[in-house]
């Protein structure tokens, strides 16, 4: 937020917390969890991070591994499944080429845009059995270059 005050953060963040009651109390549950057995689970296959300090020297990982390491798990799933649907092939210079947090870059002949466009929404898309009504899903774009994929 760099055109914005560490006032005006706080008072976006206070607002958008308001409109949002039940992410104050969804930390509170995870810092109990954390304060009475010293560790953290993400939700989607139950990897555990150790924290023997508690809330009072762990209180970041116990409020974001949860979410952060469930999200890599999700992540992690799709580019397994996206790596069967589209092997590199390197002589064609094409295949997965990136990953940053939740964002997947891939090359493939122009031609082949709209195809793989339509396919990584499909080939994406999943639920796990630990979150059963929520579908995560992936939406592809087009960019010719990098520079306008960012």
């Amino acid at each position: 937020f760099p055109d914005m005050t560490l006032g005006m953060v706080k008072a976006a963040t206070r607002r958008w917390l308001e409109g949002a009651k039940e992410i104050p109390a969804y930390w509170e549950e995870l810092l109990a969890f954390g304060e009475k057995h010293r560790y953290t689970r993400e939700p989607i296959m139950g990897r555990v991070r150790g924290c023997p300090g508690g809330s009072k020297d762990h209180r970041n990982e116990i409020l974001n591994f949860p979410i952060q390491g469930g999200a890599g798990i999700i992540v992690g799933k799709a580019l397994l499944r996206l790596r069967e649907a589209l092997p590199p092939d390197y002589r064609r210079h094409h295949g997965i080429v990136n990953q940053m947090h939740d964002a997947i870059t891939i090359e493939v002949p122009i031609q082949d845009g709209p195809y793989w466009q339509e396919r990584i929404g499909a080939v994406l898309t999943a639920q796990e059995d630990s979150a059963p009504n929520v579908t995560f899903s992936a939406a592809g774009q087009i960019a010719k270059n990098w520079k306008e994929a960012a």
